[in-house]
């Protein structure tokens, strides 16, 4: 049942097993998170069918949610932040990877070209490229009219240029 289901994010003290924080999203399943690079803000996203995908900026000394961002059409499946913490970078099942500016909240850019969902997703330490990896996850059943439906390609993309370079 629901009521089984924690649904919090919860900050450990990695020497002492202690736990420090405890977030409780307002809505839906937690489904990835990351730390801003200073360590100050985390970035959760979960999915609720009526909001769809949803993105919360938490403080980390005090557990307040200082921000959300809205715009995905589907399950969010990993949010990070840029190696200067200004930007946050989204995959989702609704095939785009979206970059948001962290202090407004506002979506700078999205690639939406990917045939299928977009289940992972890696930036290069220098901030110019991103990986990201497409796939099914297993709900959706191939058919020869979609016969797309299990693409598991992954491409490296220029942050720099707003372009796919190479696909793998």
């Amino acid at each position: 049942s629901d009521d089984a289901q924690d649904r919090t994010v919860r900050v450990w003290d990695a020497e002492t097993g202690e736990e420090l924080l405890v977030l409780t999203p307002p809505t839906g399943y937690i489904r990835t998170v990351d730390i801003s690079p200073d360590g100050t803000t985390i970035a959760t996203a979960s999915w609720n069918s009526a909001l769809s995908g949803v993105i919360t900026l938490w403080d980390v000394q005090t557990g307040t949610e200082i921000g959300r961002m809205f715009g995905h059409t589907n399950v969010i499946t990993h949010v990070r932040f840029s190696a200067d913490g200004s930007e946050l970078f989204s995959t989702s099942w609704d095939g785009s990877l979206r970059i948001w500016d962290v202090e407004t909240g506002i979506e700078l850019n999205q690639l939406a070209t990917f045939e299928d969902r977009l289940l992972s997703l890696d930036l290069s330490p220098d901030g110019q490229f991103a990986l990201v990896g497409s796939g099914n996850l297993g709900n959706n059943e191939l058919t020869p009219e979609k016969e797309n439906s299990v693409d598991t390609s992954v491409w490296l993309i220029d942050l720099q240029n707003r372009a796919m370079i190479k696909e793998l």
